[in-house]
Formats: structure tokens, sequence, C-alpha cells
């Protein structure tokens, strides 16, 4: 992947009665994320069908801001908080815009 525009597709599916802490958990990383150097877009969602299944949009400036955010502690902290509550390893992808 070039220095271009990274774009992440980042999916999450919450256990059983724990969607709720899990969407608390993916909230607080949006203030601390959105303020990283490189973040061009950060934008949580949940699924208005299926209450457990979260997911992440992002933008960043290059892979370089995409590594940084990958080591911040507040994304180690979120990981951390995050794991008892998941169904399932999230699914990270990344992507490049091609229009």
């Amino acid at each position: 992947m070039s220095d271009s525009v990274v774009c992440v597709i980042a999916m999450f599916k919450a256990q059983e009665g724990k969607e709720e802490e899990l969407k608390q958990v993916l909230t607080a990383l949006v203030e601390p994320t959105r303020a990283e150097d490189g973040c061009l877009l950060y934008g949580p969602m949940q699924n208005s069908k299926d209450a457990a299944d979260f997911a992440f949009y992002e933008e960043w400036r290059d892979m370089a801001a995409l590594g940084a955010h990958a080591k911040s502690e507040h994304l180690a902290q979120g990981r951390q908080a995050m794991a008892p509550l998941l169904a399932a390893e999230p699914d990270i992808r990344l992507y490049s815009k091609i229009a």
C-alpha cells in the first residue's frame, strides 16, 4: 500500500448482553483517536438491525499515522477493555480509495 490515504473498516461483534458495555468502550476511543496526528476521519457505527454489530470507518493520512494509532496507549487500553465483551476477534480491513 502506498503513502496515500489509508481507509480502514474495523468490525466488532459483542457477546449477547454486552452490547452497551462494548458501545461504551468503543465510543471512549473516539475523542483521543480523532486528536491523533494523521487521523482524517474516525466514525463509529452500530448496525440498526443488530445491536451487537459495531464498525468504525476510518481514514488515515498514511500508513505511518495508522501505525502510530495502532501503538497508542488509548487503543491498547481499549483492546484490553473490549476483549471480554467480544463474541469474535475484531475484523480489521485496510483499503485504498479507487475513485
